[in-house]
């Protein structure tokens, strides 16, 4: 694959599913590469853009259009079809909105169903280690947290890390952060907090450093499941031919 064929995003490399509400804010990105919010997008993509000037868009379905010169105000962003009562604000003089975090967040499980609760650093890196040992009951858990996680810069694996111990269950963040890990990739693999994710993971953040070859998310790798109200605020280093980056995950 040469670099050309690399797929590099904003948000997401490669998008087969569907993406509603999103934002990237790109820094620190070489003035010769051209990185859009979607690479390759063969899904639906609404409401949602990037700060990049190069290619800002307004992603209200799968083409899009220029943005940077259409948003210059909050009656500009309501025109576009943004909701700015509930889940986005805009910032005066800044070319992109934000989500206002006390009403913008995801139900948990309808029902009785009692959440596993963690509030540490050893009861979450238990339960990473249980889910890729493939501990049934890890992997369908209702997971809830209950504090901000400061993995204190450790090197993890990531959350899912074959196709087989996909997390299956329900993870809400309960609007706390994971922050200050690594994941350093050795050979072609899937790198993010979760590698593999088939289940639901709500109002979540993520604070990482991850390098790595092949699939590269700076939430979530491969993801067959639901993400809702989730960041990542991420560095990513991706090398080799066999690369799918994306600043939020690789492949949706």
């Amino acid at each position: 694959m040469s670099d050309t064929e690399k797929q590099l995003g904003g948000f997401v490399a490669v998008n087969t599913g569907k993406i509603k509400n999103c934002y990237s804010y790109l820094a620190g990105f070489g003035r010769r590469n051209r990185l859009d919010f979607i690479s390759r997008n063969n899904g639906n993509i609404t409401l949602s853009f990037t700060n990049d000037k190069g290619t800002q868009k307004d992603l209200r379905d799968e083409q899009g259009s220029p943005c940077d010169r259409q948003i210059r105000s909050e009656k500009d962003a309501v025109s576009l079809g943004f909701d700015t009562k509930n889940i986005w604000e805009f910032e005066k003089g800044r070319h992109f909105l934000r989500f206002i975090e006390d009403k913008w967040k995801a139900p948990g499980p309808s029902g009785n169903r009692k959440p596993l609760c963690i509030s540490d650093k050893k009861g979450l890196l238990k339960f990473f280690e249980l889910i890729n040992n493939g501990d049934k009951r890890a992997i369908s858990a209702y997971v809830r947290l209950e504090n901000d996680i400061d993995l204190g810069n450790a090197v993890i694996d990531p959350v899912g890390n074959t196709r087989q111990n996909a997390f299956s269950g329900v993870f809400d963040g309960n609007c706390h952060t994971i922050g200050n890990f690594r994941i350093n990739g050795k050979g072609v693999g899937n790198y993010g907090l979760f590698g593999y994710l088939k289940g639901a993971v709500i109002n979540l953040t993520t604070v990482c450093n991850i390098k790595g070859e092949g699939n590269i998310g700076g939430f979530c790798a491969v993801n067959e499941g639901v993400i809702s109200c989730c960041g990542a605020v991420s560095t990513l280093s991706g090398t080799g031919e066999k690369l799918n980056m994306g600043g939020f995950a690789a492949k949706n």
